[in-house]
């Protein structure tokens, strides 16, 4: 039974699991730790095996130089590997009876499953070890961590830009292919034409741990350092935003990172990494507006239906992991400026702007969409607290020097953080001296407008 089908797992009977004989000894013994085996754990054993299906006359896998790995205990296979793997030392082949009823569960793929009843099991040493304890993420199977190499002593922090290389693998019985690389890269070969391969004098490639682009290289990159390598295999529900399909094995090792963490640390540059600390940020913060306006776009056209509800949740969560990246580099540009204590007018335009779009990604970060939203959670009310206040002190900072575009900037967002908060009196208080200032502001009949009833309430 593979994905797709509901089955129940089996719970082995006496005789559904016979060791026949032994057709290789072993070298070593060893034993299972029965808390690695439980629905909860921090840790896992990973076996790595070869195996035979004895009457079909199918190896797995199917190249040599790879093996099946198996979580042992794992809910999502047959509980048959399990009881081998406990049967066999370290380096031994035997010969096994197993029933074919129990056999038959396997719902993510990752052993095999021929109706047979006859198997050959060798339990191979990989990487010099016996069995690999390996870390459960979630304590759940459904990320297991192998840390192959620690590096060096530093390791990423949240936001930090670090240089890697990686790689994806199939995870399945017939074998670990690679199915993507940074490294690959496309030539041409006498009598294949163009073919891909991996280029390994390739050029790493930079990531920002915490944004969740590529959550499976980010795990890995902020537990080890320099030099280090892990691997870490994924079922195919565990992080499946920009990754192939199903079971994979990611690799991942690290080249560098970049060691700048604000004023006072290596390669800090200034001004320089400010803007650049902003324009990331605006880029967060184009992305979540963009995918703000077309759920709303969407609002006033259709009503929801079944077959739209999720991808417009889909789309909202988008809004919000986007814009929660751009109010992180806000924060961490207005961390910096406090720490290099400048007060010249240059950076505190810069502070206003940055505290502007703070609170807009704080808005967007919390905001409810749908039909009949709920009413808003605490978290929401006390964003919108903070960017209301954050709005105050811009606008308290654009009248000292005096900046009319600051100024003007700071009351648009102000109006709609006031209709967020559905502050109805402010909001028609903001909306009048907008419309007194600029009354052919075309953003401010459209915030006028904007679906949901929001024009009724703040006197459209």
């Amino acid at each position: 039974m593979r994905a797709g089908e509901d089955v129940a797992r089996p719970t082995l009977a006496e005789g559904d699991v016979k060791k026949e004989k032994t057709l290789q000894p072993g070298h070593q013994g060893w034993a299972a730790k029965s808390a690695y085996l439980e629905a909860k754990s921090k840790k896992r054993h990973l076996a790595y095996l070869k195996i035979l299906a004895v009457e079909e006359k199918k190896e797995y896998p199917e190249h040599e130089d790879f093996h099946v790995a198996l979580p042992l205990g794992d809910p999502q296979c047959s509980p048959v590997w399990t009881a081998v793997v406990q049967q066999l030392e370290i380096g031994e082949k035997a010969k096994f009876t197993l029933s074919r009823k129990a056999l038959d569960y396997n719902p993510e793929g990752l052993a095999p499953d021929d109706y047979c009843s006859s198997w050959e099991v060798e339990m191979v040493v990989h990487k010099g070890l016996r069995v690999l304890d390996v870390e459960d993420v979630n304590e759940d199977f459904q990320q297991l961590l192998d840390i192959e190499s620690s590096g060096g002593k530093e390791r990423a922090e949240d936001l930090d830009n670090v240089a890697v290389h990686w790689r994806v693998r199939r995870w399945m019985p017939e074998g670990t292919f690679c199915i993507a690389s940074s490294r690959e890269r496309i030539a041409i070969l006498p009598g294949y034409g163009l073919v891909p391969i991996e280029d390994q004098n390739a050029p790493p490639v930079q990531i920002a741990v915490g944004e969740g682009q590529q959550e499976a290289v980010e795990v890995i990159a902020a537990k080890v350092g320099p030099g280090g390598q892990g691997h870490l295999y994924l079922k195919s529900q565990a992080m499946k935003a920009n990754r192939p399909a199903g079971c994979v094995i990611m690799d991942v090792e690290v080249v560098a990172m970049d060691p700048c963490r604000g004023p006072g640390t290596p390669g800090w540059k200034g001004w320089q990494n400010l803007i650049n600390e902003r324009e990331i940020g605006d880029q967060w913060l184009d992305e979540a507006d963009g995918r703000r306006k077309q759920l709303e776009t969407f609002g006033t056209l259709r009503k929801s239906t079944e077959d739209s509800k999720g991808a417009e949740a889909h789309v909202a969560e988008q809004v919000h992991k986007f814009a929660y990246n751009a109010e992180r580099r806000y924060r961490r540009g207005l961390k910096w400026i406090e720490m290099d204590k400048k007060e010249d007018r240059k950076i505190q335009l810069e502070q206003a702007t940055l505290r502007m779009r703070l609170a807009k990604a704080m808005s967007l970060a919390h905001m409810r969409f749908g039909e009949n939203p709920e009413p808003a959670p605490p978290a929401e009310k006390a964003a919108l607290k903070e960017g209301r206040q954050l709005l105050a002190e811009v606008l308290k900072v654009s009248e000292a020097l005096n900046n009319a575009s600051v100024r003007y900037e700071c009351m648009k967002m102000n109006l709609q953080v006031c209709i967020q908060d559905e502050d109805v009196v402010e909001a028609r208080k903001v909306l009048a001296q907008l419309q007194e200032e600029r009354p052919d502001d075309e953003d401010l009949k459209s915030d006028n407008a904007r679906p949901g009833g929001k024009a009724n309430r703040c006197g459209g």
